[in-house]
């Protein structure tokens, strides 16, 4: 039975999928314990920052969403500690934060191999 990913995402559409299965192999070959993952924005989402210089990340098993989250933030150099970024999975799922990429991985890897993570931001009072 195929599966039918409710969300693309944009690398899918510019990498091929053969070079994508390849690319998951090479890499957890040579770090079997990272985690290769895909973010992008979330598609329609309305934005002042710019995006991400790159898609493609690698993180340790052992590092928590929140703790990737810091990551993405970090990566847009977001100034702005009142903005508030959330992950969308391709099934349109919202992982919680305390998660472990290792456990995230295993539920919600796609056929490639890579982790898919759309975020969207959002703005928050204190």
């Amino acid at each position: 039975m195929v599966v039918v990913d409710k969300c693309r995402f944009r690398y899918e559409d510019e990498v091929s999928y053969e070079k994508r299965i390849q690319d998951v192999k090479k890499v957890v070959t040579k770090y079997p314990n990272r985690i290769p993952i895909v973010c992008e924005w979330l598609p329609r989402t309305k934005s002042s920052f710019p995006p991400l210089e790159k898609k493609k990340f690698l993180v340790p098993q052992n590092m928590n969403v929140g703790q990737f989250r810091a990551v993405i933030f970090n990566a847009l150099t977001l100034k702005n500690e009142s903005t508030a970024l959330y992950f969308t999975c391709k099934d349109n799922t919202t992982p919680i934060s305390t998660i472990l990429m290792r456990d995230l991985y295993e539920k919600k890897k796609s056929e490639d191999g890579f982790l898919y993570l759309h975020f969207s931001e959002e703005s928050v009072f204190g």
